[in-house]
């Protein structure tokens, strides 16, 4: 018989991933968990808009409930940039090892994705005076691939700051 099919192994299973996911987030109903799919994907994809160590655990749930793993590391994108309390140079760090991996560079489908939501669910929350966090935004756009409307955008920003800093009057 194998392991994965005796009762005792399946319950061991269950009982570990309950207690990692009370460990992760004890807002999460178990039972509910077990039973609703659609509060399941709502669960797994909040542990991606959390602290890191839910992160992983969060990749392997993903997998084990067939939800995309594109949506979940989406879903991290739209905390890090709305509700994260990171600094943007912390924010950059995590983002890139996402941004330059093999998956999204040759998939021109999730980057189109990506920059949908990105608009959809970020863009409207940014402050249109942090400057910073608006060329952040184009950036990751002009690395998604949006080169021509990013760059214009990351150019105003830039002379916007210039001014700013510079005390200057006109933009020119």
């Amino acid at each position: 018989i194998l392991i994965e099919n005796n009762e005792n192994y399946k319950r061991l299973l269950k009982t570990r991933q309950y207690s990692i996911l009370n460990q992760l987030d004890n807002r999460i109903d178990l039972n509910r968990f077990e039973n609703d799919s659609e509060y399941r994907c709502l669960a797994i994809l909040s542990l991606f808009m959390c602290n890191d160590s839910s992160f992983e655990y969060g990749e392997q749930l993903a997998i084990k409930y067939n939800i995309s793993i594109d949506e979940c590391h989406h879903s991290y994108f739209e905390y890090l940039l709305t509700t994260s309390n990171l600094s943007l140079n912390e924010i950059r760090k995590k983002m890139k090892p996402f941004l330059n991996s093999e998956r999204i560079k040759k998939n021109r489908q999730i980057k189109l994705d990506l920059v949908k939501r990105l608009h959809t669910n970020v863009f409207p929350f940014i402050d249109g005076k942090d400057y910073e966090r608006l060329k952040l935004f184009y950036d990751i756009k002009k690395s998604l691939g949006d080169l021509t409307h990013a760059q214009k955008h990351i150019q105003a920003i830039q002379q916007l700051t210039n001014i700013l800093n510079n005390g200057n009057d006109s933009l020119s």
